[in-house]
């Protein structure tokens, strides 16, 4: 029995001994938990980004997708066969200013549907691409880069609904803006045949519809003009076809986990470059409003550049203080 104040200071001993061998340990331990908890957090939040980005994408493929649907609409059969009929009261042959509006019509049509075309299968890619970047390389990469791809498509949906309020309103102009008849003049002076669409007015004046089918010039103008147009949107079809194949290489290697690491590298050093001279701005903008007392230091402390993880937009520099 009177040993026992000896064990107990002993065991005392024995696990005061443990406790500091073991803090060390413990303190690793919870360093690396909340090192690994905080990564978590950050990937996490990553793809709340991603997740926002692809819902952009999704409204933009949307209206994308619709725009087409219109345009292809105003080159329908009806419209069409109105527009380049030469008996037709709105054909684009008649009138000069009628040619004009006629080759911008189609050109805007096909400059919109080849845009909705790029849209679209550029979206259908990224979405993948994106988020198999997110799982298999980096989450940061993945915002970073694909929010560089989401300002294309943003200005590729801009040129596209250009294009389609312009062969709106050329479409406007030659339904009711141009006139149904025109003079008619005859170059042979023999008259109109009987089932020449030649209208006579009170005042002795004839009109026609359209150009004057006996005349070999008006047919070879009309002609040519045909083939211009015909020709020029199956350029733009073409330009759009060689272009999106060469962007969606770019697109692919964009995403390629090697290509995607290095490019992240240099923009994160970037971005790190840009907030040094910032930052620098705004210790010489404070430096300068000191020795005047207005307080312009003050307002310093709330001017800055805020970057969300991997979007490469910029982050507040809350870090200086009031002069």
């Amino acid at each position: 029995m009177c040993s026992f104040p000896t064990t107990v200071q002993s065991f005392d001993v024995i696990g005061e001994g443990w406790r500091q061998a073991a803090g060390p340990m413990w303190a690793n331990v919870n360093a690396a938990s909340v090192q690994q908890e905080n990564v978590v957090n950050l990937m996490q939040i990553d793809m709340m980004q991603l997740s926002v980005q692809q819902t952009q994408m999704d409204n933009i493929c949307l209206q994308a997708t619709l725009l087409m649907g219109f345009a292809l609409g105003m080159w329908s059969g009806e419209t069409l066969h109105q527009f380049v009929e030469d008996e037709s009261e709105l054909c684009i042959w008649k009138h000069p200013f009628a040619v004009i509006l006629g080759h911008l019509f189609f050109y805007c049509v096909a400059t919109c549907i080849s845009c909705g075309v790029l849209i679209v299968t550029n979206v259908s890619y990224i979405k993948q691409a994106a988020q198999r970047a997110a799982l298999t390389v980096s989450t940061g990469a993945a915002v970073a880069v694909t929010h560089t791809h989401l300002g294309f498509v943003s200005k590729a949906f801009i040129a596209m609904f250009v294009a389609f309020l312009a062969a709106v309103v050329n479409l406007i102009v030659l339904f009711v803006g141009m006139p149904r008849r025109i003079v008619y003049h005859d170059p042979r002076g023999d008259g109109a045949e009987p089932d020449e669409a030649v209208l006579t007015l009170w005042n002795g004046q004839q009109r026609i519809a359209c150009i004057n089918p006996r005349d070999p010039g008006a047919n070879s103008d009309r002609d040519a003009q045909g083939v211009a147009i015909a020709s020029m949107c199956v350029g733009i079809f073409g330009l759009f076809t060689f272009f999106g194949v060469w962007h969606f290489l770019q697109l692919r290697r964009s995403y390629e986990p090697s290509f995607l690491i290095e490019w992240f590298v240099s923009h994160q050093a970037k971005l790190a470059s840009l907030r040094q001279r910032v930052s620098a701005a705004n210790a010489r903008a404070m430096a300068l409003a000191e020795p005047y007392g207005t307080g312009l230091g003050t307002q310093i402390h709330h001017v800055g550049m805020h970057e969300p993880s991997g979007t490469g937009e910029v982050s507040a520099e809350d870090s200086v203080t009031s002069g």
